[in-house]
Formats: structure tokens, C-alpha cells, sequence
């Protein structure tokens, strides 16, 4: 079974992040959510964007990767949840990383510096069609360049506008049969890669 690395939102570790590891343990995989919001959580986005402008970019990717290294072994799966997408990225990106799970956004590997996406680390992003924080035009540019080093990135839109669609905390979002759908897939993926 995979290890897998599981960074949240700006939101933090919430009801959404906790029901998506639970799934993935329940059928045997080692999921370690690395919090880098040291327990802190926020009930808007607004709020927690608020506090992500404590830091800047280099000192929030440095401390996710610090928590990887610290308590992941090298071969792992990650995931991230919007930001922690972004975060995802940046791991993979500096450590041998078997597959990424992409929700709810993911970032132009430029934004790394002068990366190329390895070949042998497929990708699954998931988002909503009408996601208000996964513009068009970035998700182009970011799905562009995850596939430019030749990985295979598969790329899924679910019907609907929301963003962090798989949280029951946030009711205006929450989409039971996108959730459903998105783990089917996931839980699949790990399957292949692992």
C-alpha cells in the first residue's frame, strides 16, 4: 500500500481533510497529514488567506517540505487540498514522489523555479468546473506544465461551482456524489502507482 502525504487548505485540517484519510487508510494506506498550520483551522477563506500572507511563499513551501522529510520516506504518494496542492508540488518536486493528487487547484511548475515535472509521477487533479479559485486560464497553464516533462496527468471537472466540495463542514460546497466519485478515483490511482 502507498504512503501517502496529505497537506490541507489555508482552511487547515478540517472535517474534509480527516474524511479523505480516513477513506484512504480504510482501504490500507499509510496517510500522514502534515499540517503546516500547526493546528490551526478558519472557518472562511478570506480568514485563512489572511493568515497565509503571515509568511511569505519560500517560508510556507520551506516548511512543508520540512515536515515531508521529517515524517515521509522518499517513494511516498502526495496530496494536497488547494494550497496545499501548491505544497504537494514543491514536495514532489524535491523528493522522489511516486504520484500527486491534486484537489481543488494546482499550480505552473515555474512557480517552483526552472522545473520539469518528472516523467514517472502521474497526476490526478480534481476540481469543479466553476471553481472560483482554479481559474481556466491557470488551470491550462498548470496542467500544461505538469504534462511537459511526459507525465501522465489526468485532469477531472465535476459538474457544479464550489471549491472544497468534499468538506460537509461547508455546506454551500459539499457535493456527496463528487466526493464519492473523486475517492472512487483516487483510491483507483493509488491501486496503479503503488
Amino acid at each position: 500500500m502507498a504512503t501517502v502525504a496529505l497537506f490541507p487548505s489555508v482552511l487547515g485540517v478540517r472535517a474534509g481533510i480527516y474524511d479523505f484519510a480516513d477513506r484512504l487508510r480504510a482501504v490500507g494506506h499509510d496517510v500522514r497529514i502534515l499540517d503546516y498550520l500547526d493546528g490551526r483551522t478558519f472557518e472562511t477563506y478570506d480568514e485563512g488567506m489572511e493568515a497565509a500572507k503571515e509568511h511569505d511563499d519560500k517560508v510556507v513551501l520551506g516548511h512543508a517540505l520540512k515536515l515531508a522529510k521529517d515524517g515521509v520516506p522518499p517513494g511516498m504518494v502526495v496530496a494536497g487540498f488547494s494550497m496545499g496542492a501548491a505544497m504537494a508540488e514543491h514536495v514532489a518536486l524535491q523528493m522522489q514522489a511516486r504520484g500527486a493528487i491534486l484537489v481543488g487547484g494546482a499550480a505552473a511548475t515555474r512557480w517552483f523555479g526552472d522545473r520539469t515535472w518528472p516523467a514517472d509521477c502521474p497526476v490526478q487533479v480534481h476540481h469543479k468546473a466553476e471553481d472560483p479559485f482554479f481559474e481556466p486560464d491557470e488551470a491550462q497553464e498548470a496542467l500544461a506544465s505538469l504534462r511537459a516533462g511526459g507525465a501522465e496527468v489526468e485532469d477531472f471537472a465535476y459538474d457544479g461551482a464550489g471549491h472544497l466540495f468534499n468538506d460537509q463542514g461547508l455546506t454551500q460546497e459539499y457535493d456527496a456524489a463528487a466526493t464519492e466519485l473523486m475517492m472512487q478515483r483516487v483510491i483507483d490511482f493509488l491501486e496503479e502507482v503503488d
